[in-house]
């Protein structure tokens, strides 16, 4: 089952994941809070298709308030142009060049659904 579908083809609406964390306040460890994002530098949607024969490398936007986590990518033409799944996860970079991966756990499932015309 797919975290985000969009039918092949389509541009709209873009993608749309909030950014989570552990809650360190929280002792129970499945708990998540949004991830400040305020000092990043930049966002940028990785993914790959199941079969490994395409690829998404763009950058996206953090969205205001960025203490809510929300980050946004808009889709490109060569993203939606064939049915497939992308396994796919966000790259922020941080002041001095320091990379970060969410989710840190695996990844999330992007399905380019076939339309029907």
């Amino acid at each position: 089952m797919a975290d985000y579908t969009i039918k092949r083809g389509d541009l709209e609406p873009p993608l749309r994941v909030q950014l989570t964390e552990r809650d360190p306040t929280s002792s129970d460890p499945r708990k998540r809070r949004p991830l400040d994002t305020t000092d990043a530098v930049s966002a940028k949607l990785k993914a790959i298709s199941r079969d490994g024969s395409r690829s998404i490398d763009f950058a996206g936007t953090l969205e205001d308030p960025r203490t809510d986590g929300w980050f946004t990518y808009d889709w490109q033409v060569q993203d939606t142009q064939e049915s497939t799944w992308f396994h796919a996860e966000v790259e922020l970079m941080w002041p001095g060049g320091r990379p970060q991966t969410i989710p840190n756990d695996g990844t999330f499932v992007i399905e380019v659904e076939d339309d029907r015309g």
